[in-house]
């Protein structure tokens, strides 16, 4: 069995081999995630990820170790995505957790899982959505930091299963929408595209942010960020939900609403030939 976890810098099999003080830190509910994709054998976005990464940290007041620089945490990850392998069809998520031992001590743990390379799906299938209302996303300072609305997100995620739906919308205490349970929201219509802004608390997520840059230099595509309210949703021509994992999902239904998928793949694909998938 190969090295699944770099904990620290040390290679483990499984997590049971860590020390019992790195497994009482797990337990904190103060963790921060940050998932970097690894395609072609190269980590994409690196350096925004890292500056995310160490932003959160400081957010969450951990102390940060002289060590965690960027090429430091990169060769350490890399420990892991090389033993695998790469190739054209196979890509990784590398999933950095930071956790705190005490107030004066953080640990690092790496792990990855293998994923499909990012492509678009020409032949997109039914994506059905409707808003979650059981409970709201706090749209405060804090916000904008993954782990903050993650119970949020899990306990939907549930419901979206429980109700056969393929994502859900969240609001936020303001009732705008933030984002999906899945990923980033796009709204397209008559060549603009509208996503929610970070003041209603959608995470600051990289993949959003490089998406925006890239739309904010397309000539023929305006890119709003705002306060977008539920109804706007069904004024739409087409909306998508972006994430690291799978990429580009377009939303089909909502509700008795009905969207085409005709402009945004083909953005998408774009995107994803842009310089900034080639340049990292």
């Amino acid at each position: 069995m190969s090295i699944q976890i770099n904990c620290n810098g040390n290679g483990l099999k499984t997590l049971s081999e860590s020390s019992p003080e790195i497994l009482e830190a797990l337990l904190n509910p103060i963790q921060i995630k940050e998932t970097v994709r690894v395609q072609d054998g190269q980590f994409l976005f690196w350096e925004r990820h890292y500056f995310r990464m160490m932003a959160s940290l400081r957010r969450m007041r951990f102390q940060i170790p002289a060590t965690y620089t960027p090429e430091h945490l990169l060769a350490e990850a890399k420990k892991l995505v090389q033993q695998e392998g790469t190739s054209d069809k196979k890509a990784f998520l590398v999933h950095f957790h930071f956790v705190s031992k005490d107030s004066r001590t953080t640990i690092f743990l790496i792990r990855f899982d293998v994923v499909p390379a990012l492509e678009v799906n020409r032949k997109p299938s039914s994506y059905e959505v409707d808003i979650y209302r059981e409970a709201f996303v706090t749209a405060g300072l804090l916000a904008n930091q993954s782990l903050v609305n993650a119970p949020i997100r899990k306990i939907a995620s549930v419901f979206a299963y429980e109700n056969d739906l393929n994502d859900l919308l969240l609001l936020n205490e303001e009732k705008h929408l933030v984002e999906t349970v899945r990923g980033s929201l796009f709204l397209w219509q008559d060549n603009k595209i509208a996503t929610p802004s970070l003041e209603t608390g959608v995470q600051n997520l990289v993949f959003r942010q490089e998406f925006i840059d890239f739309l904010a230099q397309e000539a023929a595509v305006e890119i709003t960020q705002s306060k977008i309210g539920p109804f706007e949703i069904q004024q739409a021509q087409e909306a998508f939900v972006l994430n690291l994992e799978t990429g580009f999902s377009s939303i089909t239904h909502y509700r008795k609403t009905a969207f085409a998928s005709e402009q945004t793949p083909s953005l998408y694909q774009r995107f994803l030939q842009s310089e900034r998938f080639s340049s990292n």
